[in-house]
């Protein structure tokens, strides 16, 4: 709880410090003047209060008091189940808050978060869903917060958004642990959903539509029944034997084969070519020698010699023919080598996929085309599938993730009607109607009222009512109540609502005017829960009264 806090920029009369400001479980009053005097602190101490809470709204909206102060420290101590816990923070610098010894000596500066989430710990709120200031906020009701609608109590502002409002209120009360678990199982689904899509758009798998998909599905039962035809018709083999069910081997299978029918065309041609060279360069060598005797002795006349020159002639040509030979020979040779090793290579690559080599290569060609085709279909539609999966799985969680939040608002709602009933009973002890919160099942809106009686008083009495509820149901704190909140409830029932305030079990904190216009059992509870008391002439929070113009220096 909080036990104090201090200032050396409070002042009171005669411009004297005022002392440390301490406060007690319950009801902490903060009294004004009977003459209802504005501009003297009460709301702005109430503001203090929340900004000792982690609040930012003191600096933010009490402008004038940053203007006319400057920047000052604001001194506070919390007592929690391990003792006092010392703090400072100051108006300049108010992501910070220092840790303190019991004289206010800086120890450690820390952040406003990690110093919000050691007041969570003391209090032992669990933060896990939401934060301490999350929570505190819409129940910190001061004039400059704009949080005092009573239509709309749930709100933090008035710009605020009911479904969040709701929902935080959820979380308050430990409703929203199952909705929790809903929604992190939905925003799996959903990047599940999404990760999938992706690895489609990067695999280049075709995205298809439900038409698309059954229309993939006939054409697969086509291209099964014909697989399985051209499994049995074929003469060569049964390829149904070969065990091969990849395409990408049946493809490379085709592609093989083709290779190795070029490679056995290109051979045979070598071959022949061979063949021939060998023929015309034996044939190239013919002797002359003994047919010029028998020429010399039928024709003594002759000229021999011309004749040999010529043959000469001749034999030079046959040798440079024969060398030409020789050298195509030997080429052609190295090319069927090559060739062979080319052969041999190709047939062990296809029998080690298990096939022979003498399957046909028109008949893988085929195969592997349907077989493409099927697979790209299969693909495509295994795709399709998956991603339906993945969008019921998302649908399914939403679903789960309404349906427990619908159960959990009515939950919620009969919390506080039940609660806020009892509490009306303890103020009228008769049949008198009691405030009522109805939540709309898709959470987007709220009711609030008092049937039957749509007065600014009871309207004001019922918002107390469910602060109140909310204070002793859920781990809240504490709440603040500004001035504005009281002044148009009855007598009555304000006291009854003392009561309440004082018996939460929690801290109360209060503003307050014109206690002595109350009976004398309201004023004396007043005065029992006073923790301060300011008025005009240099009793002001900070000893003086800045609306006029000479008190600003």
């Amino acid at each position: 709880m909080l036990r104090e806090i201090r200032c050396d920029k409070f002042r009171t009369f005669d411009d004297k410090p005022r002392g440390p400001i301490t406060f007690h479980p319950g009801l902490n009053a903060v009294l004004g003047t009977n003459d209802a005097k504005n501009s003297i602190g009460k709301s702005t101490f109430l503001m203090i209060i929340d900004f000792v809470f982690g609040g930012k709204d003191y600096v933010q909206k009490c402008t004038d008091v940053q203007q006319i102060v400057k920047g000052h420290t604001i001194e506070f101590c919390f007592e929690f189940d391990d003792g006092l816990h010392y703090y400072s923070r100051d108006t300049i610098n108010t992501t910070k808050v220092n840790r303190c010894d019991e004289n206010y000596n800086v120890i450690e500066t820390i952040s406003t978060d990690k110093f919000c989430k050691e007041l969570a710990k003391g209090y032992h709120v669990d933060e896990s869903l939401s934060t301490f200031r999350g929570m505190v906020n819409p129940y910190f009701r001061v004039y400059q917060r704009d949080n005092l609608d009573e239509k709309a109590p749930l709100e933090v502002a008035k710009k605020g958004k009911s479904e969040a409002a709701i929902n935080e209120l959820l979380k308050l009360f430990g409703l929203y642990n199952l909705v929790m678990e809903y929604k992190i199982q939905e925003k799996e689904n959903e990047e599940k959903k999404d990760i999938y899509a992706h690895s489609i758009k990067y695999d280049l798998i075709k995205k298809i539509n439900a038409r698309e998909y059954k229309d993939n599905q006939k054409r697969i039962i086509e291209l099964q029944a014909e697989i399985e035809k051209l499994e049995k018709s074929s003469e060569e083999s049964d390829l149904s034997l070969l065990g091969i069910e990849n395409p990408k081997i049946i493809e490379q299978i085709g592609e093989l084969k083709e290779e190795l029918r070029k490679t056995n065309r290109r051979l045979s041609q070598y071959m022949s070519q061979l063949r021939v060279i060998s023929d015309n360069r034996r044939n190239s060598v013919i002797g002359v020698d003994s047919d010029l005797e028998l020429l010399k002795e039928f024709f003594p006349d002759a000229d021999i010699k011309h004749i040999q020159e010529i043959e000469q002639f001749h034999r030079k040509i046959q040798q440079i023919l024969s060398d030409e030979f020789s050298d195509a020979e030997e080429q052609l040779r190295a090319l069927i080598k090559i060739a062979q090793g080319d052969q041999s290579l190709l047939e062990k690559e296809i029998r080690e996929l298990g096939v022979s080599k003498d399957f046909s290569t028109q008949v893988f060609r085929k195969y592997a085309s349907l077989r493409n085709e099927l697979d790209e279909l299969q693909r495509a539609n295994d795709a399709y599938e998956k991603l339906k999966e993945h969008g019921d799985a998302v649908k399914e969680a939403k679903e789960n993730t309404k349906a427990a939040l619908k159960d959990e608002r009515a939950h919620l709602q009969k919390m506080l009607n039940d609660k806020m009933a009892q509490l009306n009973a303890y103020i009228y002890n008769d049949d008198s109607e009691s405030p009522i919160i109805t939540i709309a099942e898709d959470g987007k809106q709220y009711d609030f009222y008092t049937p039957y009686d749509s007065g600014a008083g009871t309207s004001c009495k019922g918002l107390i009512l469910l602060d109140l509820s909310i204070l002793e149901l859920t781990v809240l704190p504490a709440i603040i109540h500004d001035s504005d909140i009281h002044k148009r409830i009855e007598d009555y029932s304000f006291g009854k609502i003392l009561d309440l305030y004082q018996n939460s079990g929690k801290q109360v904190f209060i503003a307050m005017d014109r206690q002595e216009t109350f009976s004398p059992e309201i004023a004396e509870k007043l005065e029992k829960a006073k923790v301060l008391y300011l008025s005009g002439n240099g009793n002001e929070l900070f000893g003086r009264e800045w609306k006029k113009k000479s008190n600003r220096n």
